[in-house]
Formats: C-alpha cells, structure tokens, sequence
C-alpha cells in the first residue's frame, strides 16, 4: 500500500518564491523604469537646446544678425551636419526673437 502525500515538494516551493520574487521585482521595477525614461527625454531635450543655443551665437558671430528663423541654422551643415535635432518628446523646438534663445514645446522641457 502506497502513502498519499499532500504537501508541496521542495521543487514546487521554491517555483512559487520565484514567480513571487519575480512579480515583486517587476512591480518595483516598471515603475521607477518610466520615471528614469522621461528624465532621461528631459536631460536630452535641455542638452538639444543648449547646443542649438551655442549654435545661435556661433550664427551670429559669423554673420553679424541672429536666425530669423530655426530653419536659418537646422538646414546649414555648418551648423547642423546631421541635421536638426529632435525633441525626444516629440516637442518641437523654436526660437524667441527678442531673447534669441531656443524653447522646446513639449510638457515640462
């Protein structure tokens, strides 16, 4: 006569502590994930913008007048040789004609 057992075997636990650490982990994890993709977007958009900036002058310096427009800097391959940066929001960026400085559309930028 065989004994039936009705208790988990060791193999079994330890399958059901790793889907539970793994869903603990993901539920962690996703979350701060999202938050350090839109920083990182954020620091990238500032860092286009500085650049466009430093473009701005250097137009300047070399022309004696600012851009009218940004397309004034973007389409030159003097300026931009792989051409304008994008907003990794999927803001747009232009210029301010009284400060001649470079904003970005996008929430929060």
């Amino acid at each position: 006569m065989t004994k039936k057992r009705s208790a988990y075997t060791r193999v079994e636990l330890l399958a059901i502590v790793m889907m539970l650490a793994v869903v603990t982990l993901a539920a962690i994890a996703i979350p701060r994930m999202s938050r350090n993709s839109a920083a990182a977007k954020e620091r990238a958009c500032r860092t286009n913008v500085a650049m466009m900036d430093t473009q701005i002058e250097a137009y300047y310096s070399e022309n004696s007048s600012w851009p009218a427009a940004m397309t004034d800097i973007t389409k030159d391959p003097n300026y931009f040789s792989n051409g304008a940066p994008a907003c990794p929001a999927g803001g747009y960026y232009s210029i301010d004609g009284t400060t001649h400085r470079v904003s970005c559309s996008a929430t929060g930028h």
